[in-house]
């Protein structure tokens, strides 16, 4: 994986980018969650401040709050939870700024402002701390805020952030993550602003190579590339559970397209940190596998009408446990011991596979189940999205523009400045059977998986007809980025004037597209053409026969 579009250093980004700003309105949204815009429709100028009330309930799941300014929470009767502390920070030219980078051309405002809430940092926060605010015994804590904010001499509308302050009082209970607040002149004109706390549910992180969580966005890879994936899920208390009558977990994690494959569950896990800083893993695998009944797709039973792609699903319900043994009982009981109130981690590996359509974003989801006296709790976590992609061809007569078959060719790419030739493969089931090099009768190669090899190693793709179209060449499951088609042999009668033709994977897309076609021309050999005129030839011809008929003759008299 090499490429994305969403910049990974979004907050150093945000603090030197220069640009010239409009006070414009932002709209009313919070993020992370749902965006609800309200547009003002009378005259009357907006206040100055308006009042805050923001609501801290006693969660003790990953759920979820949708927002939209009012006390209206549909669903929810849970009581508050007093003496929690949150600060207040006004990030108001961070957005303007994370909403003018070229990364972020086309993006909502709500998803500029998930990429602030996701990107959050604990230890070295963005923007100015307005204060830090209490909630009362109803769980409430209420501040006035600025409407606008001056930035570079506008009156724009102002944009916070609230970050929870883990503390005793709200230890037992899910904590909430930074979330934002933009606001309008239809808002401010309201005679408060309720927010709840958003609370952490699951949490699904795409790793790069050296094992770091990758920001929201898209990214590319080769065919037969593997994705590394952590999900987590914060875990309930022992008191918790007893309170509120837990019987049962379930995590569920699945692709959203087809074209990746199951690899491996690589651990499941909790983290303790020591008072140094270190941070140590204590694994739970096989504690899950004696009491979670898991299935994945590549068990037979996987398909059905909800799971479609590539996943896995761990469940547990002890509901009633009257035909467990006491091993089982036992091992429950232990496994709850363990990770009661801790972050709970799942580690796995997927594959791109041949199946993935070209640009076609594939997405991953995770799911948290909690199963208690209220019911069924749901929290879900997106992965960034990833993608392949792909090139067509034609080669064809420079002249007549038809197809033309038997022409050989390598791919070839810059990587660390050494140029590297692509070697296609088709991938064994069997662990005991040898991966073989592809091959194709018609121009197209979908591999399984890709490597990039010396020159004299790399596999020779040829053009072919494929259904009533000569000169057929296409190469898929190939990830963002600059190549070169090499033309190693021109189809007899033909020869090439250019080698080595360009070519770019374009970077990755949020929609399905074709495969980008390019021609590539051949041309005729140069013509043989009759001589006349002159002496010259016609005694070197005459020469020439002279000593063939001298060789004639001297084998029959040899013979």
């Amino acid at each position: 994986m090499k490429t994305t579009k969403l910049t990974r250093t979004l907050l150093t980004g945000m603090m030197t980018c220069t640009m010239a700003l409009t006070a414009v309105s932002v709209g009313s949204f919070v993020a992370p969650g749902a965006t609800q815009t309200v547009l003002a429709t009378d005259t009357t100028p907006a206040p100055d401040t308006f009042t805050l009330n923001l609501h801290k309930l006693k969660v003790l799941d990953g759920r979820e709050f949708e927002n939209d300014g009012s006390t209206n929470i549909p669903g929810v009767n849970l009581p508050g939870l007093a003496n929690v502390d949150f600060q207040i920070y006004n990030v108001t030219a961070q957005f303007y700024a994370a909403k003018a980078l070229p990364a972020n051309e086309g993006k909502t405002n709500a998803e500029i402002a998930k990429l602030l809430s996701d990107s959050w940092d604990y230890d070295s926060p963005a923007g100015t701390l307005v204060d830090t605010v209490k909630t009362n015994a109803n769980g409430v804590a209420t501040r006035q805020l600025d409407t606008r904010t001056d930035l570079n001499g506008n009156k724009v509308h102002s944009v916070y952030m609230f970050v929870e302050v883990a503390g005793t009082d709200n230890a037992d209970y899910v904590t909430a993550r930074p979330f934002i607040l933009g606001m309008s002149d239809k808002l401010a004109k309201q005679p408060s602003v309720d927010l709840y706390a958003k609370n952490y549910g699951v949490q699904k992180d795409l790793l790069d190579d050296d094992g770091d969580a990758l920001a929201d966005g898209y990214y590319s890879y080769n065919v037969g590339d593997e994705l590394h994936y952590v999900s987590s899920s914060p875990i309930p208390t022992k008191r918790a559970m007893d309170a509120e009558a837990y019987t049962g977990l379930r995590f569920y994690d699945e692709m959203t397209h087809a074209g990746t494959d199951l690899v491996a569950i690589d651990d499941i896990y909790y983290q303790t940190t020591a008072a140094d800083g270190v941070v140590t893993k204590h694994s739970v695998a096989t504690d899950f596998n004696q009491v979670f009944t898991l299935i994945t797709s590549n068990d037979s039973g996987w398909a059905n009408s909800t799971r479609k792609f590539a996943g896995f699903e761990y469940r547990v319900d002890w509901s009633d446990t009257s035909s467990w043994t006491a091993e089982k009982r036992q091992a429950l009981t232990d496994l709850l011991d363990k990770i009661a109130g801790k972050q709970l981690y799942f580690s796995y590996t997927m594959t791109i596979n041949k199946e993935a359509t070209p640009y076609q974003s594939i997405g991953n989801k995770f799911y948290g189940y909690f199963t208690n006296k209220h019911g069924e709790d749901k929290t879900v976590d997106n992965a960034p999205e990833v993608e392949t992609g792909g090139h067509k061809f034609v080669k064809r007569d420079a002249d007549t523009k038809v197809g033309l078959n038997n022409a050989h060719f390598l791919i070839s790419k810059v990587i660390n400045g050494e140029t590297k030739y692509a070697k296609l493969w088709v991938v064994s089931d069997d662990e005991d059977v040898d991966d073989v090099e592809l091959t194709s009768t018609n121009g197209i190669y979908k591999p399984d998986k890709i490597t990039w090899v010396d020159k004299a190693d790399a596999t020779t793709i040829i053009s072919g007809k494929n259904g009533n179209q000569n000169g057929q060449l296409a190469i898929y499951g190939l990830e963002t980025g600059a190549y070169q088609l090499v033309e190693t042999k021109a189809p007899t009668g033909y020869t090439f004037k250019k080698a080595n033709t360009d070519f770019t994977v374009e970077e990755a897309i949020a929609t399905t597209q074709e495969l980008e076609s390019e021609n590539v021309d051949n041309y005729g050999n140069d013509p043989i053409l009759p001589i006349t005129g002159g002496t010259g030839i016609v005694a070197f011809l005459a020469v020439g026969a002279m000593a063939m008929g001298g060789a004639l003759y001297y084998k029959k008299k040899k013979a």
